[in-house]
């Protein structure tokens, strides 16, 4: 396929699948205003949606299968119970401990002695 043309007129080409201009917001205006309040008056405030999602979940839709059961389980229990805290590892290069065990025993034991110490004095 070909690259298409900027359509702010600078004549640079960008590449398939990239519509917009570097910084250039492909949703400027955000979430159009009055969407949830729409949603909430066409859906019981969204009770219609938690009942479709366990009919689904309970197999009670024509054509469901485990897959769209098991994603219906999802949505259930992340609107019920909030969705579970996504661990972060914390590590350096390689695996290693972003501040090395020595440098922590040494801030310690300054600590300790009331030495101050001073960043200079610390082994890196």
């Amino acid at each position: 396929m070909e690259a298409t043309q900027n359509t702010a007129g600078t004549g640079k080409r960008r590449g398939v699948g990239r519509p917009f201009s570097k910084g250039q917001s492909g949703n400027p205006g955000g979430r159009p205003k009055g969407l949830v309040n729409a949603i909430r008056a066409q859906t019981r405030d969204g009770e219609q949606l938690v009942e479709f999602m366990l009919r689904v979940f309970r197999g009670e839709v024509d054509g469901v299968r485990l897959r769209d059961q098991m994603d219906a389980a999802t949505w259930l229990a992340d609107r019920g119970f909030g969705r579970p805290i996504q661990a972060m590892e914390h590590t350096g290069k390689d695996g290693e401990a972003l501040i090395p065990l020595s440098m922590i025993q040494t801030v310690v034991a300054e600590a300790d002695r009331g030495d101050g110490g001073g960043a200079d004095r610390v082994p890196r």
